[in-house]
């Protein structure tokens, strides 16, 4: 279990540090540091993603996608500032549209206002 404290260092980290964003409508959460010790105390504390190397750089990174980035971003979400909570609602709400999408039933789409209509030819 995830210590409360270790979930405020980890707040803390990653609102300074860390990147809230998405990848082919996926979300994703990483930190970037010239030296990999607290990227790997982000990897004990979540047990999720793994540290690597940049090649041709002196960055070590640390990022997990997809639910356990949403994981993360929810766990995380009330110590967050203002700013990182509303990436973090636009990235998630972003997402959750992008997974409706995908779930139309054949001959759907979507207008344009919203909503869904069938499909003419």
């Amino acid at each position: 279990m995830i210590s409360t404290n270790d979930i405020h260092w980890a707040a803390g980290f990653l609102d300074g540090e860390g990147w809230f964003t998405h990848c082919r409508d996926k979300p994703v959460v990483g930190a970037g540091q010239k030296y990999p010790p607290s990227l790997e105390k982000l990897q004990r504390i979540f047990k999720y993603g793994k540290v690597l190397r940049r090649l041709h750089q002196e960055l070590f990174v640390w990022q997990i996608t997809g639910h356990k980035a949403i994981a993360v971003m929810m766990t995380i979400y009330p110590l967050m500032s203002p700013y990182r909570q509303s990436r973090i609602r636009e990235i998630l709400s972003g997402y959750k549209h992008s997974q409706r999408r995908a779930y139309l039933p054949h001959g759907y789409v979507h207008r344009s206002g919203g909503g869904v209509e069938r499909k003419t030819k």
